[in-house]
């Protein structure tokens, strides 16, 4: 904010409530998942809203983002019920192979649109969890 500051030639506190009283971000993308992630852990329903300060166009948006991820979700689920009642069928190792390849797609999808495997923001961590982590252990 020093830059913007200073290029405006104004005080960095003036930027700050600026950007305070208009709900500026940073990374509106992270803002973003941020919220359709809380939908999704809610259980809100389309129409729900998710603040005053979301405007209908983000909010269709958000809508949107959590009726793909279900979808999703739906889909590699039942691609995943279907290859668990043919691996009881197949006799030949190289189709055996290409159900547990297509299981370890369809396991890595629902994994990555769940969040499970997003990145860590190692600055949001304690000292206590960067220690934990730097032994080898996830932190709590």
């Amino acid at each position: 904010m020093t830059d913007i500051a200073a290029e405006f030639g104004t005080a960095e506190s003036s930027i700050r409530k600026r950007a305070k009283r208009y709900g500026w971000t940073r990374n509106p993308g992270a803002l973003k998942r941020e919220r359709v992630n809380a939908r999704l852990a809610e259980g809100a329903k389309n129409g729900a809203r998710l603040g005053a300060e979301v405007d209908e166009a983000w909010a269709r948006e958000v809508d949107q983002d959590v009726a793909d991820m279900d979808r999703g979700l739906r889909v590699f689920r039942k691609i995943l019920e279907r290859l668990e009642a043919e691996i009881d069928t197949v006799r030949g190792a190289k189709m055996m192979k290409v159900i547990a390849e297509a299981a370890t797609v369809a396991v890595m999808g629902i994994r990555r649109i769940r969040g499970l495997d997003a990145p860590i923001d190692l600055g949001k961590l304690s000292d206590e969890e960067l220690a934990l982590l730097a032994q080898g252990k996830a932190p709590r």
